[in-house]
């Protein structure tokens, strides 16, 4: 015997070889097979074949509804929303590839020119990873897509929902449950950004280090995106490993 869903989307029991849409159909069915196994008619008994009906048919419903249950959707999402910090990294992070690099940029706060240049590279940097992401998942599943956002060294959803933000008036941390660095968050006009400002600190060399190492790293997503759409990629674990090994060209050993 077996669960199944019927192409209407109904839930059935699959039984003998047949396909039961009900319970009191599927109850019958038995009733008829365990009287023909103890030699009775099903009319010799009417009423130890009602009770029987009514029992079988009650374990049945409980099947029913216990399959229902498992199929259900999951828990919903935590809101992704500009109005909190994790929630608004999880609005950027859905507005990914679709949105485009419009979308990747309105994630950053960026207040001069220096800022803004920073800005335009970690965007493209972005932007990259998210078609590699989707792409990924279009292949070889859901799994694989999270696989491979931390090979790309990014943060993935599950990431938003283990992490803790210590907050600071309009001012906010985000503390992940690894090793990573924190990240710094601003609010500005009721909405949290990335505060650039906080990523290329006082030192006037780190943004030139910063727009070369994003650029880089944006040329090999593209170029990985490029081969997934070329179908150069078996399987998943290809595809993380060559992440891996062009990160390791740009950046180095993951620490």
């Amino acid at each position: 015997m077996g669960l199944g869903m019927a192409e209407n989307g109904a839930t059935m029991v699959e039984y003998g070889g047949q396909n039961y849409l009900d319970p009191w159909s599927f109850s019958d069915a038995i009733n008829g097979c365990i009287l023909r196994r103890i030699g009775a008619d099903l009319r010799s008994f009417p009423e130890l074949a009602r009770r029987m009906k009514i029992s079988l048919a009650l374990v049945v419903i409980s099947l029913f509804v216990i399959n229902v249950a498992f199929a259900a959707p999951a828990a919903t999402a935590p809101a992704a929303d500009l109005s909190s910090p994790l929630g608004a990294l999880r609005a950027y992070d859905q507005a990914l590839p679709a949105g485009g690099i419009k979308a990747a940029l309105s994630a950053y706060q960026a207040s001069n020119p220096r800022e803004q240049q920073a800005a335009q590279a970690m965007a493209q940097a972005d932007l990259a990873g998210a078609q590699v992401e989707l792409l990924a998942r279009q292949k070889f599943g859901e799994q694989a897509a999270r696989d491979v956002i931390h090979a790309m060294r990014q943060t993935s959803p599950a990431d938003f929902d283990t992490a803790h933000v210590k907050l600071a008036g309009d001012k906010a941390m985000i503390l992940w449950s690894d090793d990573r660095d924190p990240l710094a968050m601003v609010k500005v006009d009721g909405k949290w950004k990335v505060s650039v400002a906080d990523l290329l600190g006082d030192d006037q060399d780190s943004l030139q280090d910063l727009v070369d190492t994003n650029q880089a790293i944006a040329k090999e997503f593209q170029q990985t995106a490029k081969e997934l759409e070329q179908g150069q990629y078996a399987n998943a674990y290809l595809l993380e490993r060559a992440i891996k090994q062009r990160l390791f060209r740009v950046l180095g050993e993951d620490d």
